[in-house]
């Protein structure tokens, strides 16, 4: 990881998490959160609000290209709703729904160089950017969506770790929203937030 960073294939990544105490999950066991629990949290009104804000945050900072992963259909459709109200025309929400004209239009835009087109561009999806969309110039990603599993947080979390060798940005800022309900996704957003610090502790010993 260290040299894969240092060498500037990879992005050095900043992960913040970020507590949420609303919408307890319902019932349910399993090896991943079920439809149903994503679909209560998409309807939580205030934690949509919770990662528009964190996108507007990360607008303000100045990063160009933010990719934002929510838990349901509905919720990335408010979401990108919201920042077009505040001007922001390129915020689009992509999901299964999606026609494929509009998603690849959408996604096409986004790719694009900020060079070519420096205007902020947000994407909003839900189960379909997770793996095997590549936007190298995104410096940012909201985890709004809870997962218990490390793997697929890992595929999220690097959709913004491109480095300059890659055609992407030195530096990834991460924010994942860690619902206290949720604690198996709590778990792993805090283990996330230390992987620099284990990896370095690592190449120390």
């Amino acid at each position: 990881m260290r040299y894969l960073v240092e060498k500037g294939y990879l992005a050095r990544a900043v992960i913040e998490a970020h507590g949420f105490s609303g919408s307890p999950a319902p019932n349910g066991r399993g090896a991943e959160y079920s439809d149903r629990a994503l679909a209560h949290l998409g309807e939580d009104g205030e934690r949509n609000q919770k990662i528009v804000d964190l996108v507007q945050g990360l607008f303000d900072e100045g990063h160009k290209r933010v990719i934002a992963f929510t838990p349901s259909v509905d919720s990335a459709e408010e979401c990108a709703a919201a920042m077009r109200r505040r001007g922001y025309l390129y915020a689009h929400s992509v999901s299964g729904k999606t026609p494929s004209e509009a998603r690849d239009s959408y996604t096409r835009t986004f790719q694009q160089p900020t060079a070519t087109n420096p205007n902020h561009q947000a994407l909003f999806n839900c189960n379909v950017l997770t793996a095997g969309f590549d936007a190298p110039e995104t410096s940012a990603a909201v985890i709004g969506q809870p997962t218990k599993s490390a793997v697929r947080l890992q595929q999220m979390v690097g959709r913004a770790l491109r480095g300059p060798q890659s055609g992407g940005t030195k530096k990834a800022v991460i924010h994942m929203i860690a619902d206290e309900s949720y604690s198996e996704f709590a778990d792993l957003a805090d283990m996330f937030c230390q992987w620099e610090s284990l990896w370095e502790e690592g190449d120390r010993t």
